[in-house]
């Protein structure tokens, strides 16, 4: 080596050593990114260097975002730059695609573009020297050194030691893309409760991860593998709530208690999980939520496009946030807990007469729009009474949730079925051709129910009387079809019982 090739090396090793100092100390990031490029600029003798730092988005990683620039002459400053400006923009296109797999790229004049220039303090240079800055094989910008005279030539050790500076720019400007995506996602979803906060927390973690989709879910049915997607951001949007079976996806094994990773295999390790499919997720993470007694009862994962190779980072923000989604979802379930109190009978599980109001001023609604019939069934137990006096209150109970189930195997899908109280039933039809599609049920409630119940091996048989108005012909609003059928099923027991009538026929 030649003195005064040892001479140039020492005095790299000098910047570079100054540039790590000065990224190292200097809590404030763009005072330190500047300090640092002017050390490296000055040590390598360049007339001047920037950075061009990558936006932060998984949908767009090689755009810039903005950059910093030290020039012999002007010394260091950090520069704006039009948003969503790519290296294609700068005429770099070729360049940057050849430092992905290369460890610099040198150009010369005539083949520095005048555009480039435009973002440089000088237009006489006459050699660049382009360098990747990786960390944990992300590209997160490009070192560019600018001489007014032709160097194309570096020694292993000057590209060793470059290599030490952007290693050095990079832990920087990780850790305060970190800092500052960890910042968003607080910011984000501190002030915000229930669905706001799930919608919030989704979006956020997708910008400032950045992925391309994140989603958080809650288990509905353990047993038969269910889980509720409350809500998901793929690419710029929502996507609504959809419940799919956990089998064979990477959320059963979230919910078996796992923290769960691929790194660039995601599809063909979940070939049947739809959605993987459907965005074409190459790379995933997720982490179960639990509720106060650490019982699973949710997921939150992430999907990307490419791979996401920071791993621990990924499910470290991941188990963080799972703790505040996992509070919400517990918060959730106990709502909806509440109303489905509020709106169905504690013992059979069907709408409550409140929530019967409420479905029937819909159907009438409905009807009255499109012009068609609707038909009330007032049902009520014919022998309910000596099952409990002869049997007690244990033998009632399964007679009622019997009767129950069986009015909901002859219902509609569009049809409800609804317990007043006591031994009395109503079925809603919300659309009939005829009074004869209402009678048709009306003899298969009659059939069913005649079947026996069983208590403790005993055989218990009851039968039903069935009262029906019909709209509009027995009336307009919920109250009078409602009083009318009443009145209909009274005249059904008077006949005898086990029988259905209509209002028209009294």
């Amino acid at each position: 080596m030649s003195e005064y090739q040892l001479k140039e090396e020492t005095a790299l090793l000098k910047g570079v050593s100054l540039a790590n100092h000065h990224l190292l100390t200097h809590a404030d990031y763009s005072v330190s990114l500047m300090n640092a490029l002017s050390s490296i600029g000055s040590g390598v003798r360049a007339d001047c260097s920037a950075i061009f730092i990558h936006e932060f988005s998984a949908l767009n990683p090689s755009t810039i975002q903005h950059y910093f620039l030290w020039s012999e002459v002007d010394g260091a400053c950090q520069k704006s730059i039009e948003q969503g400006t790519q290296y294609a923009t700068l005429e770099l296109a070729s360049s940057y695609k050849k430092l992905s797999s290369e460890k610099f790229v040198v150009l010369e004049r005539p083949h520095i573009s005048s555009v480039l220039l435009q973002f440089l303090p000088s237009d006489e240079l006459a050699s660049v020297l382009l360098m990747p800055i990786y960390i944990e094989e992300q590209c997160l910008g490009t070192l560019l050194l600018g001489f007014d005279q032709v160097r194309n030539t570096w020694s292993d050790n000057e590209i060793a030691m470059l290599k030490m500076a952007t290693d050095g720019l990079g832990g920087k400007i990780k850790n305060f893309r970190d800092e500052t995506s960890f910042r968003a996602i607080v910011e984000g979803t501190s002030a915000r409760v229930g669905e706001e906060f799930f919608r919030s927390l989704v979006r956020n973690l997708a910008s400032s991860m950045p992925v391309y989709a994140a989603y958080v879910a809650e288990l509905t049915e353990f047993q038969n593998h269910q889980c509720r997607v409350l809500v998901g951001w793929e690419g710029d949007h929502f996507i609504n709530s959809y419940t799919f079976d956990l089998r064979n996806t990477p959320c059963e094994e979230i919910i078996a208690g796992m923290m769960t990773y691929s790194l660039n295999n995601a599809q063909e390790t979940y070939p049947k999980d739809f959605s993987m499919a459907r965005i074409g997720g190459v790379s995933y993470a997720g982490v179960p939520c639990f509720d106060g007694q650490l019982k699973i009862i949710g997921a939150l994962w992430v999907v990307n496009l490419k791979p996401i190779t920071e791993k621990n980072r990924t499910l470290s923000i991941l188990k963080m946030f799972a703790a505040r989604a996992g509070a919400e979802l517990e918060r959730k379930r106990s709502e909806d807990i509440m109303k489905n109190m509020a709106y169905h009978d504690a013992l059979t599980g069907l709408p409550n007469r409140v929530l019967l109001n409420d479905r029937l001023k819909m159907v009438l609604a409905h009807a009255q729009r499109h012009q068609v019939c609707l038909a009330v069934l007032f049902i009520d137990l014919d022998g309910f009474k000596e099952v409990n006096d002869s049997w007690g209150h244990g033998a009632g109970d399964i007679v009622l949730q019997g009767v129950a189930e069986r009015l909901k195997q002859c219902i509609r899908q569009e049809d409800t079925v609804a317990r007043l109280g006591g031994d009395e039933f109503i079925v809603l039809m919300s659309r009939i051709g005829s009074d004869k599609n209402a009678a048709s049920l009306a003899q298969k409630i009659l059939d069913i129910i005649e079947k026996p119940f069983y208590f403790e091996d005993r055989e218990l048989k009851i039968s039903v009387s069935i009262g029906i108005s019909v709209y509009p012909d027995d009336g307009n609003d919920a109250k009078t079809l409602l009083r009318k059928a009443d009145t209909a099923l009274y005249r059904a027991k008077n006949k005898g019982k086990n029988t259905y009538f209509f209002t028209k026929d009294i």
